[in-house]
């Protein structure tokens, strides 16, 4: 992994927010009440009882004093940072007292100009969409900047309506919008990029569902205008190779969805801000769909159009723009079609006709009893698989920053609570030693972990066969992020061409072999969840010792 373009400024810096957010959270959650920032059930709402919404209130803390420990280093970002601090306030006030609509819409106005004023960028040609020629905004465009910052704003706002969503979705526009940092040499706004990642990934803990708080409108704001000002940073700057339409495809659901909702609205003579339960995500809610589901296909579709804006990067615009389209198509037309089917949600049983028979049940009775086994199993092979390599020091800085990112933000003691943060943590810290012994490791240690993952692949199959464990495999939202984080990122080093294609196929191999692990530590988890503990500190001791051996 030496051979990919790092920046250890900006991982420090993610890790720094995350800390912060971390320790502040507990905090924010706890004087909700006396600060009045607690969000109330209602008919819109999915939530049944009162819930603090001052998560905002932490991310604001952990951005601010991040981006003035690391450094305001280029003009776009004091002035998406100065910008943050109007659409904080604007958040805080509609949070404690309640606003009308058009008042925070000034407060988002206000944010927008004073990010183009002080960085002096706009959007002077939303690129040739149509394939007869750029569409250049001319003297309009700073105000074509300001309708598309607040409309990018409103639309993260309004997709703030399940646990989890809004930031999970912010933080694989963040993945993606790197990338085209990091692809087009555009390196001033990484660290917000940075900053805002780890933010959300403390923010997740306590908010993937079940959850222990909402980030409120000063979370949403601030992450939709944080998100919309890099994009135009990006986007926007005359010597940038980056196109307008890249950032369109990252942002694409959430305003398709605010898009399609008001539409919606005015057609049947409403006001377009008058709530209901028309998103897509309240739709699919309404399918029967479990809400840790309907927040992973969300991420999934996310993540669709993001691939699409890193595969289609070198096509000419109006072929991304036509793409773009054509998914969202397919993505309404199929919610659609769900909806006119009256297509419900059932779960279904792994039942099985051998279960009577005697050799069906022995062996039912072993593979239940090998869980311990397995257990510790996995961090063994890891471990013996580590004390023979030696981590070179850019691989070292990823380890202990891996390593402090788990130690801080897992669940500890409420590890049998909260599963799926204890899943997606977990499963962080096995795909990324793999990934470590994919790169450093010798012929010996590839041969010890293919072995091994053929033994986990039989173990699970052996699992579903006689335990009828199918529906162990029905994941939460965060492990789905995490997973899509993961594999995003396998994405994003073949196609950025930082691996030869010797390298490229060991990635794709370990990835392939990381599946049935993953598989086996799904099911430990979900049977004996006292067993997160044990799995953790064994992941964490491997990484102790690639660190340090």
């Amino acid at each position: 992994m030496s051979t990919l373009l790092l920046r250890y400024d900006d991982v420090i810096a993610m890790i720094m927010s995350l800390l912060i957010t971390s320790l502040l959270l507990p905090f924010v959650i706890r004087y909700a009440a006396q600060l009045n920032m607690q969000d109330m059930p209602d008919a819109r709402k999915v939530h049944v009882h009162a819930m603090p919404r001052t998560g905002g209130l932490a991310m604001l803390f952990g951005l601010m004093i991040s981006f003035l420990v690391v450094g305001l280093d280029s003009r776009d970002v004091e002035a998406i940072v100065l910008g943050v601090g109007v659409i904080a306030v604007t958040g805080i006030i509609d949070d404690m007292f309640g606003i009308k609509s058009w008042q925070k819409f000034i407060g988002e106005i206000l944010a927008a100009i004073v990010f183009i004023a002080w960085s002096g960028v706009s959007l002077h040609s939303l690129g040739n969409l149509l394939g007869i020629g750029d569409i250049v905004t001319g003297s309009f465009a700073p105000l074509v900047t300001v309708v598309g910052i607040v409309g990018v704003i409103n639309a993260l706002n309004l997709s703030d309506g399940l646990d989890g969503l809004a930031a999970g979705l912010g933080l694989i526009a963040c993945l993606f919008m790197a990338f085209f940092g990091f692809s087009g040499h555009s390196f001033d706004c990484l660290p917000v990029l940075f900053v805002l990642m780890g933010t959300l990934l403390a923010f997740l803990v306590y908010n993937a569902h079940p959850a222990r708080v909402f980030m409120g409108d000063t979370g949403s704001l601030m992450l939709g205008y944080i998100l919309a000002t890099t994009a135009v940073a990006f986007a926007g700057t005359p010597d940038s190779s980056i196109q307008p339409i890249s950032m369109a495809l990252i942002l694409a659901l959430p305003i398709l969805d605010t898009v399609y909702v008001m539409s919606r609205r005015i057609c049947r003579g409403c006001s377009p801000f008058s709530p209901d339960k028309t998103h897509l995500h309240h739709r699919l809610l309404a399918l029967g769909i479990p809400h840790g589901a309907v927040v992973s296909i969300l991420y999934v579709v996310m993540t669709l159009f993001g691939v699409l804006a890193v595969v289609m990067r070198d096509q000419a615009e109006y072929v991304q723009f036509f793409c773009g389209v054509l998914l969202a198509l397919a993505v309404f037309a199929g919610m659609a079609l769900l909806e006119r089917r009256h297509y419900h949600w059932r779960e279904t049983s792994c039942g099985n006709v051998l279960s009577e028979i005697a050799i069906y049940k022995k062996i039912t009775a072993l593979s239940g009893q090998s869980i311990p086994l397995v257990t510790w199993m996995i961090p063994l092979v890891l471990l013996a698989c580590a004390l023979t390599l030696n981590v070179s020091d850019d691989d070292a800085v990823l380890t202990a920053s891996v390593l402090i990112l788990t130690l801080a933000i897992y669940p500890w003691r409420a590890h049998t609570d909260r599963l799926h943060v204890a899943h997606g943590l977990i499963f962080l810290s096995v795909v990324f030693i793999m990934a470590v012994f994919a790169f450093e490791g010798n012929t010996r240690t590839q041969m010890i972990y293919a072995a091994f993952s053929v033994f986990m692949a039989v173990w699970v199959l052996l699992k579903l066969l006689f335990r009828r464990q199918g529906r162990d495999f029905f994941t939460s939202g965060f492990e789905v992020l995490v997973l899509l984080v993961v594999a995003s990122g396998f994405l994003f080093i073949r196609s950025s061409h930082a691996l030869s294609a010797q390298e490229t196929a060991i990635v794709q191999l370990t990835l392939i072999e990381s599946v049935p692990v993953l598989m086996a530590i799904k099911i430990v988890l979900r049977r004996q969840p006292h067993r997160n503990i044990h799995l953790m500190l064994g992941l964490s001791l491997v990484l102790v010792v690639l660190l340090i051996h």
